[in-house]
C-alpha cells in the first residue's frame, strides 16, 4: 500500500490546471497588454525631446525597418514589419532546429496576427493623442508611461508563457539558442549525436569505438569576455 501510494504521489502532474476557455482568455490579454506596453515604449521615445528613451530591441528593430521600408506616412507599416519579420524569425527558428514543424509556425502565426493589428492600432491612437514633450513635467510623464510600457511587456510575456499555447516567435528563438550559448547538447545539437555515435566525432577520447558517455562535452565552451575576446 505504501508503495503504490508514494509511487502515486511522485507521477508528475500532467495537463492544465486551468481550462482551455481561461487559457485562451489570459493569452488575449496578454496580446493586448504586451502590444500596447511596446507601443507606449515607442511611441514615448519618439516623442520625447532629447530622445534619450528606448524600447525592446525587437520592437525598435521592427518599428524602425517598418518606417524606413514603407515610409512613416504609411498607416499600416508597423502591422507588415511586425507581422513580416516575426514569420521570418519563425522560419529562422525551423532552420536552426533542423525541423519544419508547420504546428510551431502556425502558432506563431496565432500569435503574430492579432499581437501586429494591435500594434498598429495602438499606435494610430497614441501617436494622434500623445504630444511632443519639451518641458520638465512633461519629460517626466513619459519617462513613468515608457516605464510603465516596459512592466505591461514583462507582465505579458510572463501571462503567455505560462499560459503556454503559442509563443512570440523571437521566444522560441532565445528558447533554442540558450541551450547552444550556454555549450549544452540541444535541438540542433541531436543530429551532431547520433553523427558522434555512429562515427567517433565528439567522443571522449577514454571511449570505445561509436560510445558517448554521459557528461561528454560535445559543445567547445564558449571563449570568456575576461580572455580579451571580443573587447
Amino acid at each position: 500500500m505504501e508503495s503504490n501510494a508514494a509511487s502515486a504521489t511522485s507521477k508528475p502532474v500532467q495537463g492544465r490546471t486551468i481550462s482551455m476557455s481561461a487559457s485562451l482568455a489570459y493569452f488575449a490579454l496578454s496580446i493586448v497588454v504586451n502590444s500596447m506596453g511596446n507601443v507606449l515604449t515607442l511611441v514615448t521615445s519618439s516623442h520625447i525631446h532629447p530622445q534619450f528613451l528606448g524600447s525592446a530591441y525587437w520592437t525598435a528593430a521592427e518599428n524602425n525597418l517598418g518606417y524606413a521600408v514603407l515610409g512613416k506616412g504609411n498607416s499600416m507599416a508597423l502591422f507588415w514589419a511586425f507581422m513580416i519579420l516575426g514569420m521570418l524569425t519563425s522560419v529562422l527558428n525551423a532552420i536552426l532546429m533542423h525541423k519544419w514543424d508547420w504546428h510551431r509556425i502556425f502558432g506563431n502565426f496565432l500569435f503574430m496576427l492579432p499581437f501586429s493589428i494591435f500594434i498598429q492600432w495602438f499606435s494610430n491612437i497614441f501617436n494622434r493623442i500623445m504630444p511632443d514633450a519639451h518641458s520638465l513635467p512633461m519629460i517626466i510623464l513619459y519617462v513613468l508611461i515608457n516605464f510603465l510600457g516596459v512592466t505591461f511587456i514583462g507582465v505579458a510575456i510572463s501571462i503567455y508563457q505560462r499560459v503556454n499555447l503559442v509563443l512570440h516567435p523571437a521566444d522560441d528563438l532565445f528558447q533554442i539558442l540558450l541551450p547552444l550559448l550556454q555549450g549544452q547538447r540541444h535541438l540542433g545539437y541531436v543530429g551532431f549525436i547520433h553523427s558522434a555515435n555512429d562515427h567517433g566525432f565528439g567522443r571522449h577520447p577514454s571511449n570505445g569505438p561509436g560510445q558517448l558517455r554521459v557528461g561528454d562535452d560535445l559543445c567547445p565552451p564558449l571563449p570568456r569576455w575576461d580572455h580579451g575576446l571580443g573587447r
